[in-house]
């Protein structure tokens, strides 16, 4: 009898750990990694396109580099939290504009989530 209320202990605690979690996630700015360089640019913002919201990313050693603009194919699932895993090759020569489709931010916010459970 003890092992269980032991047991049922461990989960409420698990669960209101994952709960503050999520909350610290939902409101938690996100941020993009700041590029060297006098021309560089790094930056993470909403534009409003037709009065929605959405989300771009823009990146890039130069400024006056030729831009590259990434529509990822969706729906569902941002791209920007992976965009730093492939594309620095590409901001060496390129200012590449990341685009996610609108309200995708709180799956992000969510995918960020699982990122901080899963390295713990």
């Amino acid at each position: 009898m003890k092992n269980i209320k032991k047991l049922i202990k461990i989960f409420k605690y698990t669960g209101v750990i994952v709960i503050i979690l999520l909350i610290i996630a939902l409101f938690s700015p996100t941020w993009t990694p700041h590029i060297k360089g006098n021309n560089s640019i790094s930056v993470l913002e909403q534009v409003k396109i037709n009065g929605s919201s959405h989300e771009i990313m823009i990146r890039g050693k130069d400024r006056d580099n030729p831009v590259i603009i990434f529509v990822h194919g969706g729906p569902g699932c941002p791209e920007i939290p992976y965009a730093d895993k492939y594309q620095d090759l590409l901001e060496n020569n390129f200012t590449v504009v990341n685009y996610d489709q609108r309200l995708i931010r709180l799956k992000r916010l969510a995918i960020k989530m699982m990122f901080y459970i899963y390295k713990g």
